[in-house]
């Protein structure tokens, strides 16, 4: 069961990253705002291939037997990274910054939503990097775990939605 459940988390994250690296990799200077604000400096278009580039190399390393635990291991950092990023803006007094979770255009601002989403994440990664499971195909059933894993990689959008909505609810953004 540990094997399934890790995996369909692997796949669920593989598909975030592999989105969020792929739109950076095609609109770097989209992101160049974002992620300058995350990291308090001028950021130039080639942080954000290079944050791209580390999205998908995560991503494909969630998908690969014999990087998986490295994979988990690093996915836990890139998520936690964005949300200590997030909590570094809002403890400063920044409400007004936009998180680019769900790309460049996305109206979703920071907060504890956030914050709290991407820190559990992380924790839910760093403690299935620690489990002593081997990912092995041949031994998932693929019909259930491929469904799960989409399942969850849609939940990831639509509670990205449901934060923006909340947000403009409350007359935020």
């Amino acid at each position: 069961m540990l094997p399934t459940l890790t995996f369909v988390l692997s796949l669920a994250v593989s598909l975030i990253l592999l989105q969020a690296g792929v739109s950076k990799l095609r609109s770097p200077e989209d992101y160049r705002p974002i992620i300058s604000r995350y990291l308090g400096f001028s950021a130039g278009r080639w942080i954000s291939l290079l944050v791209g580039v580390i999205e998908i190399d995560t991503a494909v390393a969630l998908l690969l037997p014999p990087m998986h635990q490295y994979g988990l291991i690093a996915a836990a950092l890139v998520i936690g990274g964005y949300a200590l990023g997030m909590a570094r803006l809002w403890f400063s007094g920044v409400r007004d910054a936009r998180c680019g979770c769900a790309g460049p255009a996305s109206e979703t601002l920071i907060g504890p939503e956030l914050m709290l989403r991407n820190s559990a994440l992380a924790l839910a990664l760093a403690g299935a990097a620690t489990l002593p499971v081997t990912l092995s195909y041949a031994t998932l059933a693929w019909v259930p775990v491929l469904g799960a894993g989409v399942l969850l990689f849609v939940l990831w959008h639509v509670l990205d939605t449901l934060i923006s909505n909340a947000q403009k609810l409350r007359g935020l953004n």
